[in-house]
């Protein structure tokens, strides 16, 4: 019984001893285990600092194309009142070339009165010309009549010279008004509408597991860190390539809203100018027009006298009737004397034919 004992006791050490050897090979792996574990611990923290790296430049990005998109706005919104601007500067402009026209339409119907009143006033100088060449015959009959009629030929020649004054300073005015020909040229629109943002960036972000205590699965839990940092990281390089993207069409808003502005000002420049020129033709209008005035005057004063030289003339021409009918009357009477002259010195002429012959008779 003993040695049975004995040998069951060698067999039990011998059992203990595979199982002490067991304990030792599975703490071993356990250690082994527990090393990895610690090891997948690190690989996680080190994704989980990525994937927290590759958020906040997510964040970042997101918070840069915010501000893009607000200058994108402003852009856009300056590049509509400079299209306004432009607008407006046309349409003023567009006012500026009617009021031109209609300036033009002014300064034509002036230069048509005046070549109407030039036309009158050669007419009269004309009829001045018929007058004073009556007024000289009138003047071999009357001196009286011939120094009225003098007078009334200086006034006249004063009032034709005044008249051509007129008319010169009337055809220069509409030579001025006809050359005001300055035209605003349309604004021309550049600016182009920027594309509205329309997509949003994608939201990058995933929530990273914690950290998991078992050892079978910190592998994948590490596989997966590192795919959702990949993810990140590609989500932040595509928000970038789209933050460039935009910045780009930015920066051709504001260069074309910078180019309407210009475009603006060149207009609203042009308009002031065509302003500018259409007031100064109607002010040249208004002169053309008062000197018409003048020049009306002149003719109405030019027909007054006229009609004072052509009553003078009749006055002179009745007085140089009346002094040919005396003329006439006196050259009559002596016809007579001189007829009565002739007979006597025929009678004369007889008496001494007679004498001589009595004188011979009496030899």
């Amino acid at each position: 019984a003993a040695e049975g004992k004995a040998v069951a006791a060698v067999e039990n050490a011998t059992e203990a001893d595979k199982l002490r050897s067991q304990l030792a090979a599975a703490k071993e792996e356990t250690a082994g285990a527990v090393a990895r574990a610690d090891a997948a611990q690190g690989l996680v923290v080190a994704a989980d600092e990525k994937a927290m790296s590759a958020e906040k430049a997510t964040a970042e990005a997101k918070r840069d194309l915010a501000l893009k998109a607000k200058e994108l706005a402003t852009a856009e919104r300056n590049t509509a009142a400079a299209k306004e601007d432009a607008a407006t500067a046309a349409k003023r402009a567009s006012e500026a070339d009617q009021v031109a026209a209609a300036a033009e339409k002014r300064a034509g119907l002036a230069a048509t009165e005046l070549s109407a009143a030039t036309e009158g006033l050669a007419r009269l100088k004309e009829s001045a010309k018929s007058l004073q060449a009556r007024l000289t015959v009138a003047e071999n009959a009357s001196e009286a009549a011939e120094q009225r009629a003098l007078a009334s030929d200086e006034k006249a020649v004063l009032a034709c010279d005044k008249a051509a004054a007129a008319e010169g300073r009337a055809a220069e005015a509409a030579g001025k008004a006809a050359a005001a020909e300055g035209k605003a040229v349309a604004a021309v629109e550049n600016a182009t509408e920027a594309d509205k943002l329309r997509s949003q960036l994608a939201a990058a972000k995933e929530e990273t597991a914690g950290a998991v205590a078992r050892a079978d699965a910190a592998q994948g839990l590490v596989v997966a860190a590192d795919e959702k940092a990949m993810s990140a990281e590609k989500a932040t390089a595509e928000a970038k390539r789209d933050l460039a993207l935009k910045a780009k069409e930015l920066a051709t808003a504001e260069r074309n809203t910078a180019a309407a502005k210009e475009d603006a000002a060149t207009a609203a420049k042009r308009a002031s100018e065509a302003d500018q020129v259409a007031a100064a033709a109607e002010k040249r209008a208004g002169l053309a027009a008062t000197e018409l005035s003048a020049a009306t005057e002149g003719l109405a004063r030019l027909k007054e006298s006229a009609k004072s030289l052509q009553a003078r003339l009749t006055v002179a021409e009745n007085a140089s009737e009346a002094a040919e009918q005396r003329a006439l009357a006196s050259d009559e009477k002596a016809v007579l004397a001189c007829d009565k002259a002739a007979a006597a010195e025929g009678r004369a002429a007889e008496a001494a034919g007679k004498a001589a012959a009595a004188e011979g008779k009496a030899v």
